[in-house]
């Protein structure tokens, strides 16, 4: 059996009245804990505002002495921040624990309160009008006070050296303008040194802080950048960032540079960020050359002497979803294109020449040796003339069985095939740059709608639109074909 401690009360009543005075007891310790933090946090944050102040004034009594003083600066106002927001957190948690008690009051922070204006004080508008001339000489010059701060400030410095040339006390001239008294002799020993050709009180452009790179540097830097690759300086990425510029000039020149700077480096010499055009790397630039200058030409003239039409043939595909080209949004808001779920998809192929005549089908799936022939055979059909056709070097197109096909048209047909990698030098490919920039790009299919539906209608007016399809010839990709 235990036994009871001597001090608690032996009835319910005094029991309880010992539990509430317990209590009572507890909330005031924590209310009073509670004040005694925030006003710790408010003397913290008091300090740190002192603090940053002291800085300031120094700041603008000695000028600004280096950049470790701004960084100063910032970190001081940081800290400033987070102890406000810790004091007023405690102040409510102060005012919260004595909400609980009757006999601890709460705390409050001391804010700056702005002293109403005393009723038995009247007030007036006084308008000042602005001074056209000045008061000790009487020139009208100071009218362009405001104008341009550094033409004042020229004018000024003249007119103080006038002024004591012509016998007034230099510490009455320079107090008459509000400026410390030793400026004036600084402006008087310019004057004297001066000489007839020159003008030491003129007001000069600042020089700011000097660039880290010299000229010569920055040319080089040009120089890495334009037409050049950062793979080549041993980086594994193949665009230009403001980061491996900055990595490489560190490299080279030994110099810092902030990504800021680098980008003020880069707009400086010209050089703006873009999205770069693909080429693949297995191009054969004398190839290309050559269809150019020499195999497309002569095949122009075996084309006219046989009275046969030269046309170019591709094929593309299509998707439902996909969204090309740019719309306008609020910066830092993606905006969404509502497109349909059901992933269709539709290939297609079509030939067009120079005169404006364009012949398209439509299939699905890929293209194969079988399904080209196929189309070549419907592309020959009631066809008088022979035809040259110019296409890629797609594994279809050469073929055992095309091959037999063409050889038994007799020279009716003949495919003659582009340079590896070059897929600019057909305009074909324009014909579905257009079509997909164009067409369900700008408005996606709606609810039950087929995309071969779509695509064929919108192949249907390319057919229809001569002129379109001739000025797919007029770019300079393909200038070749018509000069």
């Amino acid at each position: 059996m235990i036994s009871k401690p001597d001090d608690l009360p032996s009835d319910l009543v005094s029991a309880l009245a010992a539990l509430q005075a317990e209590r009572e007891a507890r909330l005031r310790a924590e209310a009073v804990a509670a004040s005694a933090r925030a006003e710790l946090s408010d003397n913290e944050a008091l300090i740190a505002h002192l603090e940053l102040r002291i800085e300031k004034l120094k700041r603008e009594l000695y000028g600004q002495r280096s950049e470790r003083t701004a960084r100063l600066l910032e970190q001081l106002e940081l800290e400033l921040e987070e102890l406000v927001t810790t004091a007023s957190e405690d102040e409510l948690a102060a005012q919260a624990a004595a909400a609980k008690t009757q006999n601890v009051r709460p705390f409050m922070r001391k804010r700056a309160v702005r002293k109403p204006w005393p009723d038995d004080i009247e007030r007036e508008r006084v308008v000042i009008e602005a001074p056209t001339a000045c008061a000790c000489c009487g020139g009208s010059r100071l009218a362009k006070i405001g104008e341009d701060v550094n033409r004042t400030l020229e004018e000024i410095r003249r007119m103080a050296v006038e002024r004591v040339r012509e016998g007034e006390v230099p510490s009455a001239v320079i107090a008459s303008y509000g400026f410390c008294r030793t400026t004036i002799y600084k402006w008087l020993r310019l004057a004297k040194r001066g000489g007839r050709n020159r003008d030491p009180l003129r007001s000069r452009k600042a020089t700011g802080r000097p660039t880290k790179l010299t000229g010569k540097q920055a040319r080089q830097v040009f120089g890495w950048i334009n037409g050049k690759d950062p793979r080549q300086y041993g980086f594994d990425f193949g665009l230009w960032t403001r980061r491996i510029v900055a990595e490489l000039i560190a490299d080279r020149f030994a110099v810092e540079l902030s990504l800021a700077s680098v980008g003020k480096l880069l707009a400086d010499l010209g050089l703006t960020p873009q999205k770069p055009l693909t080429r693949a790397y297995e191009r054969d630039p004398a190839a290309i050359e050559a269809w150019k200058r020499t195999t497309y030409p002569r095949l122009t003239a075996r084309a006219k002497r046989a009275g046969a039409e030269i046309y170019f043939w591709d094929e593309s595909g299509f998707r439902a979803d996909a969204v090309q080209g740019t719309t306008w949004a609020v910066r830092g808001r993606t905006p969404m294109v509502a497109v349909p779920g059901n992933r269709q998809s539709i290939s297609a192929a079509s030939a067009i020449n120079t005169k404006g005549a364009f012949w398209f089908a439509t299939y699905k799936g890929g293209m194969s040796a079988e399904l080209f022939v196929a189309m070549l055979k419907h592309l020959m059909h009631r066809r008088s003339k022979p035809l040259y056709l110019v296409l890629d070097s797609l594994p279809a197109h050469k073929a055992k069985m095309v091959r037999d096909y063409v050889e038994a048209t007799n020279g009716k047909l003949e495919l003659h095939f582009l340079p590896g990698y070059a897929p600019e030098l057909n305009p074909d490919e324009l014909v579905w740059s257009y079509v997909k920039r164009t067409g369900t790009a700008k408005r996606p299919l709606a609810s039950g709608e087929l995309l071969q539906d779509r695509i064929e209608a919108d192949l249907l007016a390319v057919q229809a639109n001569r002129p379109l399809v001739r000025s797919f010839f007029k770019a300079p990709s393909v200038a070749y074909i018509t000069d």
